[in-house]
């Protein structure tokens, strides 16, 4: 489709508030913060967009093999390993900050991945929830996705060590340059791809989601909360953007 830059990551990031959301979470990172790990990063829009807006090494984790050669071959200065978001391999303690970028709300049970955070991030790192939520104060469970209500995104934070730091949510909507892409990116879909078997569970899932948005059962917004000393509860601090440091993650 011809598309570069930031058109690019739209392309292939079609969140919900997006790039606002993205913003919100850049705003709580640790500073530094040299070493961010996406979880779920799919084919790395979102990845790439944080990377380049926070200055931090981004390592885009993604357990299918089509969407991460996608994300390599895309964005060139992602770091991109094959992993699931509970079991990625990474090394202990070797990321200042971790990302779910829609990720949590395809996700039944949320304890293995919390544990894997905790894990990864090293003390008084944080980890930031892009998604969408249950607008109500009930968890919404629909077709794949289960819409958790920021209380129990919050409790999960507190579960597993970590203190809530910020919370920002709003209407779903994307900024109009990047609605205008993701259209755009829908019609070219539609006009190349809607005989691949495929496109039928792509227009149902769509169709889903938008009825969720409609009828008012989601928000769009972020989470975002700071890994605790056991415990020591810890205050809440801000973030500027860093300059581009060296990548130093490591497997275990």
């Amino acid at each position: 489709m011809g598309l570069r830059g930031k058109t690019l990551m739209a392309a292939l990031s079609p969140g919900a508030a997006y790039p606002s959301v993205l913003r919100s979470m850049i705003g709580g990172f640790p500073q530094p913060c040299a070493t961010l790990v996406d979880l779920g990063a799919g084919a790395g829009g979102s990845s790439e967009w944080l990377r380049t807006a926070s200055g931090a090494c981004v390592v885009a984790v993604e357990p299918s093999n089509v969407a991460a050669i996608t994300a390599a071959r895309t964005f060139p200065d992602l770091l991109v390993v094959r992993g699931d978001a509970s079991t990625t391999g990474l090394r202990t303690g070797s990321a200042d900050a971790v990302t779910l970028c829609g990720v949590l709300s395809l996700i039944d049970d949320a304890a293995p991945v919390f544990a894997e955070v905790r894990r990864l991030l090293r003390p008084g790192g944080v980890l930031a929830v892009a998604d969408l939520f249950a607008a109500d104060h009930h968890d919404v469970v629909s077709g794949p996705n289960t819409f958790r209500a920021i209380e129990t995104v919050g409790a999960l934070l507190q579960t597993h060590g970590f203190a809530l730091t910020e919370v920002g949510v709003g209407p779903p909507v994307a900024a109009p340059d990047w609605a205008a892409v993701a259209a755009e990116v829908d019609q070219w879909i539609h006009e190349h791809r809607h005989m691949c078997p495929e496109y039928d569970v792509w227009r149902a899932d769509q169709a889903h989601l938008d009825r969720q948005v409609t009828d008012g059962a989601v928000l769009g917004g972020c989470v975002v909360g700071i890994k605790s000393p056991v415990g020591r509860p810890m205050a809440s601090h801000g973030c500027p953007s860093v300059r581009t440091p060296p990548c130093s993650i490591m497997m275990q």
